[in-house]
Parts: structure tokens; C-alpha cells; sequence
């Protein structure tokens, strides 16, 4: 199951007479978007009777080597790797005697341009194949369903578990699922993957998204995060301050606009003059809530990040 509700990647298994002899092999993965899924669950409950009516019920068709993984789709990385096309119908015809079984139509659309030109192709399916869809494509659907919103009523629907993410210290580099990142960035509008510093801005947006809906915090980003200078306070709204929480949320702002105009920017008087004006509103607002404490700690830990990435005041 893709994230954002874009989808499931499924496996299409094919045989094809060869010079005279039967052949198996695997299409590419194929991306099946939930308006093609919910179709068929309204439509296989209606085809089945109809099958058994013109006698395709049988086993007509011999079925195939190996039994049929349902559960068992292509992963995001072996999509990426491989590439994939978009189904954008999954049909069948209308079943009659004549049929060597029953027939389904694959109309399919290059995954880069899924409204573009359309290509479709007709199978026979064996009855057991078409059996077996009936039984899990309602359960698919109500998987995605369960996982398709945050308990924050957001879209953004980020699985830090499936990122897979592991922070080296030795190497000071980050290794994570590529594939699932690209799928779920492509979901929310954005083709091409970041580079590092893009990766360094958006995981501890994600992070502090699904921090505040209440899942579970993975050590592994928390030390990515730690040891890339950014510094994420998490606080019970319990115990603090409405001043401490907005402070907080502020300096966090801050933190990811000044990395941003890091890289955009070599002007440090621009720079500077940029970073005082927004920060003298809210230091002065901390020190009036009688939170300057806090405040010296979070200025002094982005302080450290200015200095590290080069930008020293001229002053």
C-alpha cells in the first residue's frame, strides 16, 4: 500500500504460448489507484454469478506454477528500480459461453504522465485468479482506508518505519528507503529528490508533524536531527508555558528559514540583517513571558549551527 492514499502496487503474473510451449514471467510493477480498486469490489460480486452462468467457472485455464502472493506486491525501491506503469482501468467483459474463460481488460498509462496516451491490453484469467480478487481487493481497500489519514486530520501520511532511516556517526552519513521517499514525495507534487540539505529541512518537518499526532519518536532520526545540528524540543503542553510553546514553535521556524537562506545566500550582511529583525520580536516576547532562560538555550544552540555552516558575522 502506497502512502497518501495514491494507491497499492501489485504484481501481474502472465503466461504466453511460445513456440509452442508455455511460458510465465512477471510484468513491471503496476500501480493501482483506489478508484480502479473500489470498481472492482462493486463489480466482481456481480461478474461472479455471471461467470458460473456460462460455465467459466471451471478450470479451463491450467493454473499457475507457483500460488498467487496477494500479499505479496513488488516494494517501493524494486518499483523505482525497475519502473512501473499506472493502471488507470482494471475491467472485464462481459462474460459469454463462447469465452475460453473470463476476460479481463488492463488499460495502463506511463507512471511520469498518467493522464497521457493509454495503452490496454485483454487477459484470460482463470476463475480462481478472479475468485481470489473478489476475496482481496475489499480488504485492500479497507487497509488503505485505515492508514489513508493522520491522527491530526492532515494528509500528510509519512511512515518513519517504512523510511527505514539509520544515521552513521563514524561517517556522518544517512542512509534511508530512497523508493518510499520519492513515492511519497511524488504524492505530495514534488518529482525530484532533494539533495541533502533539502533531506536535512523536510525529515524534521515530518518528524515534528508526527511527534505532535502522537506516534512514536524513532532514535535513529532523533540522532540524524542531533547530529546535524538541529535541535527538536518536544514538551508536554501540560507543563508549559503558552509563551514557551510558541517560542518554541518560532526558534523552530527560524531554524529551517535560516538553513534555507544558507544555501540561497554568500551575503552575510543581508543575512544578519535578516536573521536580527526576525529574532528581536521574539526574544523580546520570551523575556516579557519570563521565559529568557529558555530562549538563551535555543539561541545558543542556533548560534552554534550559523557558526558551523560558515556564516560568521562581519561585525
Amino acid at each position: 500500500v502506497l502512502p497518501n492514499n495514491m494507491g497499492v502496487l501489485a504484481t501481474v503474473l502472465m503466461r504466453t504460448g511460445e513456440r509452442g510451449s508455455q511460458r510465465e514471467g512477471i510484468r513491471p510493477p503496476l500501480l493501482i489507484p483506489p478508484a480502479a480498486l473500489q470498481e472492482l469490489a462493486e463489480k466482481l460480486p456481480k461478474l461472479l454469478p455471471m461467470l458460473r452462468e456460462n460455465g467459466l467457472d471451471g478450470n479451463a485455464l491450467p493454473p499457475a506454477a507457483r500460488p498467487i502472493p496477494w500479499d505479496e506486491g513488488p516494494t517501493i525501491d524494486e518499483a523505482e528500480r525497475t519502473g512501473y506503469m499506472v493502471c488507470t482501468r482494471f475491467a472485464f467483459a462481459v462474460p459469454t459461453a463462447e469465452h475460453p474463460g473470463p476476460i479481463a481488460f488492463i488499460e495502463v498509462a506511463q507512471s511520469h504522465d498518467p493522464d497521457g496516451p493509454k495503452g490496454g491490453t485483454y487477459f484470460v484469467m482463470p476463475y480462481q485468479a478472479v475468485l481470489g480478487l473478489s476475496e482481496v481487493v475489499p480488504k485492500v481497500l479497507e487497509s488503505m482506508a485505515a492508514g489513508s489519514t493522520s491522527p491530526a486530520g492532515d494528509d500528510l501520511d509519512f511512515d518513519f518505519a517504512r523510511l527505514n532511516f539509520q544515521w552513521d556517526e563514524a561517517t556522518r552519513k544517512a542512509t534511508m528507503n530512497r523508493g518510499y521517499l520519492s513515492v511519497f514525495l511524488r504524492s505530495q507534487g514534488i518529482e525530484g529528490m532533494p539533495g541533502m540539505d533539502g533531506l536535512v529541512d523536510l525529515i524534521p518537518r515530518l518528524y515534528i508533524f508526527h511527534s505532535q499526532s502522537g506516534r512514536a519518536r524513532l532514535p535513529q532520526v532523533e540522532a540524524f536531527l542531533a547530529a546535524s545540528g538541529i535541535q527538536v524540543d518536544f514538551h508536554d503542553p501540560a507543563t508549559i508555558s503558552p509563551a514557551r510553546r510558541e517560542m518554541d514553535n518560532k526558534m523552530d521556524a527560524l531554524h529551517l528559514e535560516a538553513r534555507s537562506r544558507i544555501r540561497d545566500s554568500h551575503d552575510p550582511v543581508a543575512f544578519w540583517g535578516w536573521f536580527d529583525a526576525e529574532l528581536a520580536p521574539i526574544q523580546r516576547a520570551a523575556l516579557e513571558a519570563g521565559e529568557g532562560r529558555s530562549f538563551e538555550a535555543r539561541y545558543a544552540n542556533l548560534l552554534q549551527l550559523l557558526k558551523d555552516a560558515g556564516m560568521m558575522r562581519s561585525h
